[in-house]
């Protein structure tokens, strides 16, 4: 019985059906968690002064890192 990436698709992906792969995060990835990962830190430093932009960049790197996981998918097919 054929079982798709050792039965972990979110983990593993198997392009050419053959053998399972890791799942690597593309650069673009990264740069979206380092952008809402800074936003964090920012806070934190600034003991939350600024609050203003942070939905708008939050929401920027969660756009970054969808568009990442998009066109990851999108090269598996």
């Amino acid at each position: 019985m054929y079982h798709y990436a050792g039965n972990n698709p979110v983990r593993y992906t198997a392009p050419d059906g053959r053998m399972a792969e890791a799942v690597t995060a593309n650069p673009s990835f990264w740069t979206g968690v380092c952008i809402i990962l800074g936003t964090i830190a920012e806070d934190i430093v600034t003991l939350g002064v600024g609050l203003a932009d942070d939905p708008a960049t939050i929401a920027l790197g969660v756009g970054i890192i969808a568009g990442a996981c998009y066109a990851k998918n999108r090269t598996n097919e």
